[in-house]
């Protein structure tokens, strides 16, 4: 349980600056400077103002300095990214792949929260996550003396970017709508990088189930048939399920699709 435990840990302090990113970066503001305060009264903020989870907990959720309420996003985050290490390590056990894998899941957290709040994808965290998949590929090619798996990732990347960008012209083409935008093809490419062209079709496919299933929600609601949701959360989420249980989902899928 050891291992597990410190791969929570340490994903829940690297939750903690996510929360950072997902404020600053929209905002177009340093991640590093200004030190982290409160949103309310600025007031800087102290160690055990900054602990995962639990200073949120302690302080019910509101600052020590002024009593504001601090959003649950926070802890939200913190303890998702948290759950995502500890499901990298249970997957693909301390490796290179689970180090890559964690890297992406932070991206794609960040990427799904800012994307939701404000129907943007920044290009300076594809541009991150662009630079981690290249050194994540030129490594693991070095470590395992395999080549290939450049072309895999390169690949990847050029099948998620098309994947994306035919959904758009047949948007274009039958409702004279773009439908998804060139964040989401960014995105996509970004991600086929990490993971090749056989997962982005997982992501994909899993993406389109849950926004199906977002959209009939939305109809029960009975709301309008015309709002528009952010696509990246769900490619986001697409991109962790397939990573995870993509080739399982897929199996049982085409077996389901055999009985019928």
């Amino acid at each position: 349980m050891i291992p597990y435990i410190i791969a929570a840990l340490f994903g829940s302090i690297i939750g903690s600056f996510l929360n950072v990113c997902v404020y600053r970066i929209p905002e177009k503001r340093s991640i590093a400077y200004p030190p982290s305060q409160c949103g309310a009264c600025n007031a800087r903020l102290q160690p055990l103002d900054l602990v995962p989870i639990f200073s949120y907990i302690f302080l019910r959720g509101k600052c020590r300095y002024c009593k504001s309420k601090v959003s649950i996003q926070y802890p939200v985050i913190e303890l998702t990214n948290g759950l995502l290490y500890m499901l990298a390590y249970h997957f693909f056990d301390i490796s290179i792949i689970s180090i890559a894998y964690s890297v992406l899941f932070s991206i794609l957290l960040t990427v799904a929260v800012i994307d939701y709040k404000t129907m943007r994808i920044p290009n300076t965290i594809i541009i991150f996550g662009l630079i981690c998949g290249s050194a994540y590929l030129l490594v693991s090619a070095l470590y395992y003396k395999d080549p290939y798996i450049i072309i895999r990732g390169l690949l990847g990347m050029i099948s998620g970017g098309a994947i994306i960008g035919l959904f758009m012209l047949i948007s274009l083409l039958l409702f004279k709508k773009q439908g998804m935008g060139m964040g989401d093809l960014k995105l996509l490419a970004m991600i086929g990088l990490f993971v090749g062209s056989k997962h982005v079709l997982y992501t994909i496919f899993i993406a389109v189930i849950l926004a199906g299933i977002c959209g009939v929600a939305i109809l029960i609601k009975g709301k309008k048939e015309k709002e528009v949701f952010p696509f990246g959360p769900f490619i986001s989420a697409g991109a962790v399920i397939g990573i995870l249980w993509g080739s399982a989902l897929w199996s049982t899928y085409l077996s389901l699709i055999n009985y019928v």
